[in-house]
């Protein structure tokens, strides 16, 4: 998910969670808007926010960790 407002944002990443998708939050200190990223934040929907230029990593970890059955980057702590 690429943004979210009011409610769109928590509702949408829980459904994605429900679903065993994971979630991965911005920091909200670099964000525009930093009550997007917070809403899913405070729901425990992700378990570290991270830099924008981190993200990119943490999406090819995760994939690269599904495809050879480990954990992904994405259940570990985000830097």
């Amino acid at each position: 998910m690429l943004t979210g407002l009011g409610r769109d944002g928590p509702v949408g990443g829980q459904s994605i969670c429900d679903i065993g998708g994971k979630m991965i939050a911005q920091n909200p200190s670099e964000a525009v808007a930093p009550y997007m990223p917070e809403s899913i934040i405070k729901l425990g929907l992700v378990r570290a926010p991270t830099n924008t230029d981190n993200i990119p990593h943490l999406i090819r970890s995760e994939i690269e960790a599904r495809s050879t059955g480990g954990v992904g980057a994405t259940q570990q702590k985000a830097g």
